[in-house]
């Protein structure tokens, strides 16, 4: 009779340890649990045919768009504002002589976007978001593309999680931060009909110097200076040196659209001075030369040609107040501006810092890490055993 009993009784299952889940012990296929599994994979499904439907639609659309251009021998087209139909809701932005250079500017800084997203990625092995199924098994992606597994590549032991550009990125993010700059500089021209002058109290006591030409060489043979030691030393850094130029600029132009200062007002008028730089009539906050020297100069790993390098960028900054080129605070504020595009750069792009003293540690997987001490335990043990035995 207790053995019926027994037989009869359903199986008792231990409780789950804590901080693991229930085993399932329903029948595998149940309804209850493929109709949830069944709509999300419609789901999916739906969403994936929608997604290539759009890139058909628009493949189409370029394909359209070229046999067009090259008909009408017309690249006007190409407006990617027009493409979006951004221009139903402001028009000017299909119709305003700035347009192209501003689509350019989107194109460019949407690509640059697009590719840092594309070769940041996920870390190796494990998609993003990618958590443990329902049965508590690790979902685990396919490896990282290959192209991108220099840029995933850290330069030092600190670096690991940082962005590591290459050659094309580097240019793209340049080519779209001058591209801004100069946009903001001519959509300036045409908006604002006067640039006023600020007062400089340190400046109106100051000499009137005309370095002329002189000034421009000095900041060319700087930059050919740097570069060369760059190209020649620290040729690993020069793409992350890239970017952070050109996240200067951009930004540069930004400061520059929202304060349209004129010269000072103890400058000799345009006519008079040499100029180089187009715009020059209201380009003055942060100033471009000093800023891009700081940048340059704090990027050199070398200490004592880095300390050179600042010394001859505080020594430039106030050449162009003399020269009535910038303002004081224009000297200033590029210096300091500069430093903080540094201090981003060695944060947040590997290879810009340079290495820690005595060389980069040594990356130990994590699962190496985890057996190690087990390892040395065993030893330990053996030993013990090994010595307990010979006595």
């Amino acid at each position: 009779m207790s053995a019926a009993i027994e037989r009869s009784a359903p199986p008792q299952h231990p409780a789950p340890a804590a901080g693991r889940a229930a085993p399932f012990h329903g029948r595998p296929g149940a309804p209850a649990s493929r109709a949830p599994r069944s709509l999300v994979g419609a789901a999916r499904a739906t969403s994936g045919a929608a997604a290539r439907t759009l890139v058909v639609f628009a493949l189409a659309h370029l394909a359209i768009l070229a046999t067009d251009s090259a008909m009408r021998r017309d690249l006007g087209a190409w407006n990617v504002f027009a493409m979006i139909e951004a221009q139903r809701l402001v028009p000017a932005l299909g119709e305003h002589p700035l347009a192209p250079a501003l689509s350019a500017c989107l194109a460019l800084a949407v690509f640059g976007l697009a590719l840092a997203r594309g070769a940041r990625g996920a870390p190796p092995g494990t998609a993003p978001g990618a958590g443990r199924n329902g049965h508590g098994a690790a979902v685990i992606a396919r490896p990282p593309t290959p192209a991108f597994a220099p840029w995933l590549a850290p330069p030092d032991g600190r670096a690991a999680a940082r962005f590591r550009p290459g050659a094309t990125a580097a240019l793209g993010v340049a080519a779209a931060g001058v591209g801004a700059h100069m946009a903001s500089l001519a959509l300036v021209e045409r908006m604002v009909p006067h640039f006023p002058a600020v007062p400089d109290v340190l400046q109106a006591r100051l000499p009137y110097v005309n370095f002329g030409a002189w000034g421009e060489m000095a900041f060319v043979g700087f930059a050919a200076l740097v570069t060369a030691h760059l190209l020649r030393r620290q040729r690993g850094s020069v793409p992350a040196i890239v970017v952070a130029l050109g996240v200067f600029y951009a930004l540069r132009g930004l400061f520059l659209l929202l304060l349209p200062l004129g010269s000072p007002p103890t400058a000799p008028a345009l006519d008079e001075r040499f100029v180089l730089y187009p715009y020059a009539a209201h380009a003055y906050f942060p100033g471009g030369h000093t800023g891009l020297m700081t940048v340059l100069s704090l990027a050199v790993h070398d200490t004592r040609r880095r300390r050179a390098l600042l010394a001859a960028t505080a020594a430039f900054a106030f050449g162009t107040v003399l020269a009535r080129t910038h303002y004081t605070a224009d000297a200033l504020g590029g210096a300091l501006f500069g430093y903080a595009v540094v201090c981003w750069s060695r944060r947040h792009l590997a290879g810009f810092a340079p290495a820690p003293r005595g060389g980069a540690p040594l990356a130990v997987p994590a699962g190496a890490a985890a057996a190690a001490p087990a390892s040395r335990a065993a030893r330990v043990g053996d030993g013990a055993r090994r010595n307990g035995g010979a006595r």
